[in-house]
């Protein structure tokens, strides 16, 4: 201890050596373990990759007779439901090009009627069909399509409108294959696949050729996709009405799917605290019934007394209860009053009559 007193720097040194060497001697430790069960994790997986890399695959009989008579149930089932979406979905009833523009016409004239002080609609409003108030379809085909469109987009667009949307602020729907002017690609025939030839030698010296894989199979397309986008100024409960509507089968007879919903704030940010000003309160109303100040208030009802005479009670009047007034002002709402702005990309779905 006298040691230690006298050279006080020292002995500082020297524990600082030896707390520093004891904890560098725990570090160690818990490094050494932890290496350890790294280890141990890395051998367990290599172990388990070269079993699996070692192991034979063989499909057995069974094997495969359970995978056709799986693959034959599910043809079966996707067929049922194909069946019954068919006969569920809406008839595609036939039209000719000008029946199809004489519709349109009239529907926006309705629609816009139907909206006059309930919903604001676009300037040039026409469900996304502009040119066809001025051009006929391609064909009867395409006007046979495109009324069975404007059929599921004038069903939408109703639906907004009972639904109390504020205003619809822009609509656009993606076009169909039979609108554009070039015709459509035919479908590329099947790649030949080259056939692999193995350089294996038999007792003979011959070359095999081995089998060249099938083609791949065509996927028959069971579906198509009819898009419509808009934006809308409405409040909360409106939209909430929407969707409701968009996902009742009872009220929505066309299979739609709301792809994309973006909901923003009409006011991003909130009022600065010196802006918020009450309203002032209400001037109570003057007394009824009183005179000028100073007049002198009426006799009471029952005649005059005579001298010496008790007078007459006079009758009461009916009394009157008088509603309660509403207090003063002492509050504003701050959030909550402001309406929402939406981008909502809606699908309808078609689905396809099947290829034979």
């Amino acid at each position: 201890m006298d040691w230690m007193r006298e050279n006080k720097t020292l002995a500082a040194i020297i524990g600082m050596m030896v707390a520093g060497g004891l904890g560098l001697g725990a570090w160690l430790v818990m490094s050494y373990f932890g290496y350890t069960a790294a280890l141990d994790q890395y051998q367990t997986a290599s172990n388990s990759v070269a079993a699996l890399k070692g192991a034979k695959v063989y499909p057995s009989e069974d094997h495969v007779l359970a995978r056709e008579e799986a693959v034959s149930e599910y043809e079966a089932a996707v067929s049922k439901l194909g069946t019954v979406l068919l006969a569920l979905q809406q008839p595609v009833k036939p039209l000719t090009d000008t029946e199809f523009q004489a519709r349109l016409k009239t529907r926006i004239n309705e629609t816009r009627q139907a909206a006059d002080g309930k919903t604001k609609l676009p300037k040039e409003f026409a469900f996304g069909f502009d040119k066809y108030n001025k051009t006929l379809p391609r064909s009867g085909e395409a006007a046979t399509q495109l009324g069975d469109y404007l059929g599921a987009v004038d069903a939408i667009t109703n639906m907004f409108i009972e639904s109390g949307v504020a205003s619809i602020d822009t609509f656009e729907r993606t076009s169909l294959a039979v609108e554009s002017d070039a015709p459509a690609p035919k479908p590329e025939p099947p790649k030949e696949v080259k056939k692999a030839v193995s350089k294996t030698r038999t007792t003979k010296g011959a070359k095999a050729a081995a089998k060249a894989p099938a083609p791949p199979k065509e996927i028959t397309k069971v579906v198509e996709r009819r898009t419509v986008t808009l934006t809308m100024t409405t409040d909360q409960g409106a939209l909430q009405t929407l969707m409701n509507s968009l996902a009742s089968p009872s009220k929505m007879v066309h299979f739609t799917i709301v792809r994309q919903l973006r909901i923003d704030n009409e006011k991003q940010e909130g009022p600065v605290r010196g802006s918020l000003k009450l309203p002032p309160a209400p001037t109570p109303p003057e007394p009824t019934g009183g005179g000028e100040a100073g007049a002198t208030p009426p006799a009471p009802e029952g005649g005059t007394a005579k001298p010496g005479e008790t007078p007459a009670p006079a009758p009461e009047k009916p009394r009157v209860i008088e509603p309660v007034k509403p207090g003063p002002v002492d509050a504003l709402a701050v959030f909550g009053e402001e309406k929402l702005k939406v981008y909502m990309e809606i699908d309808i779905v078609r689905f396809l009559e099947p290829k034979k």
